[in-house]
């Protein structure tokens, strides 16, 4: 858990997309679609997008990855 602050300690507490993309392993496209689709939260200043740091960690936490590590499987997954 300590490491785990830590990570967190790292991350800006105002993200561009530039730094979104660098942090989830994402593209740009991927990266601007989370944010369009409302799945992060970000602020416009003038025509620049910001992230939140708070915003990102509530992605972070409410992600299907973490409904995979509950029940070791993944949303879409259907018992055969």
């Amino acid at each position: 858990m300590n490491q785990e602050h830590n990570l967190y300690e790292s991350i800006p507490d105002i993200l561009t997309v530039a730094q979104l993309q660098e942090i989830l392993c994402v593209g740009r496209k991927a990266a601007y679609d989370l944010i369009h689709e409302k799945k992060i939260k970000s602020i416009k200043i003038g025509r620049s997008i910001r992230i939140p740091k708070r915003c990102l960690l509530d992605f972070i936490e409410n992600s299907c990855y973490n409904t995979f590590i509950a029940t070791n499987r993944l949303p879409e997954e259907t018992e055969v």
